[in-house]
């Protein structure tokens, strides 16, 4: 399966998914396309992400 992304910036949440296990990061801080209750949640814009464990991840389809 591939992972969609079009901006490659967080903003078109095309890249949304939700980390089931692991841990990631945003280098950059949090993208201004996820809340921070989002993000707590579980969810994630992968084309903004780092890994930094191994991930298990669930790919969403976007909402547009």
């Amino acid at each position: 399966m591939l992972l969609a992304y079009s901006c490659r910036s967080g903003q078109c949440r095309s890249c949304i998914g939700r980390v089931i296990d692991g841990k990631i990061d945003y280098p950059g801080g949090l993208p201004q396309a996820i809340s921070r209750e989002e993000s707590e949640s579980g969810l994630a814009l992968f084309c903004s992400a780092f890994a930094v464990s191994d991930l298990t991840i669930e790919i969403l389809k976007p909402e547009f």
